[in-house]
């Protein structure tokens, strides 16, 4: 099996509307803390978050939860909600919804994306045209 790994740091995503009065550009952990969030569901492996959180024995207040990361660029608009996304997509979804990032105000450890590929279906040019495209995709970001 080959691998292809990535990896992102994490950073906070709010809507611009709402947050400056209450959270500014550089928000301390009791500032990040004291927002509702919401949270990519941790059965689809986004985990790191909370788990620096644990690590401070601090938890985040979680208004909802989803199952995918699409969702999020109008969830966030549209409610008083915080959310954290990696960060090589922050300008993409900046320019879904009116919103901004920052960074955390703790530290996250950078979080490993890989994709396989099972080497009975190598060399076979689809598949490493696939590769390819991804692995340009993931990086340009």
């Amino acid at each position: 099996m080959t691998s292809l790994v990535m990896y992102y740091k994490p950073t906070a995503f709010a809507d611009y509307a709402t947050q400056p009065p209450r959270i500014g550009h550089e928000p301390t952990l009791d500032d990040f803390l004291a927002e509702r969030h919401i949270v990519v569901d941790q059965s689809s492996g986004h985990t790191a978050v909370d788990g620096a959180l644990s690590n401070l024995r601090r938890s985040r207040d979680i208004a909802l939860r989803i199952s995918h990361f699409a969702a999020l660029p109008v969830l966030v608009e549209t409610t008083p909600y915080l959310s954290v996304i990696p960060k090589s997509v922050t300008e993409s979804f900046s320019k879904i919804a009116d919103v901004r990032a920052f960074d955390l105000p703790f530290a996250v450890p950078e979080v490993e994306i890989a994709l396989y590929t099972y080497r009975r279906f190598l060399p076979d040019p689809g598949t490493q045209w696939l590769r390819e495209t991804i692995r340009s995709a993931l990086a340009a970001r």
